[in-house]
């Protein structure tokens, strides 16, 4: 059985590619047909696919749809908080470190 850290370490795992976390970001703008965001990140349709089935596996993406083409969207309101946190603590990350470095 897995345990909740197995599960939290796979979640946080599923947003530690630069393309998935350039995904959501997009996502959180409107839904998108994979095909468009293929093109506007400038992936091959088969990597862009095994970045959304990650996404989709963490909980964080759906998928639908519509004739041939496969929209993706966010499957929870709670990933625009997830990334804002994670911006804001980069963010203190950068200016501890800037910090440090006009001290030095």
């Amino acid at each position: 059985m897995i345990t909740k850290y197995e599960h939290k370490a796979a979640v946080l795992k599923a947003l530690s590619h630069p393309a998935r976390l350039e995904i959501l970001e997009i996502l959180l703008m409107e839904q998108q047909c994979n095909c468009d965001m293929a093109a506007l990140l400038n992936l091959e349709q088969s990597t862009l696919s095994r970045h959304i089935s990650v996404l989709k596996q963490a909980g964080f993406v759906t998928t639908s749809k519509q004739g041939v083409r496969l929209i993706v969207q966010i499957a929870n309101p709670v990933v625009k908080q997830l990334l804002a946190s994670v911006d804001e603590a980069v963010c203190q990350t950068m200016k501890s470190r800037q910090k440090l470095l006009t001290e030095l």
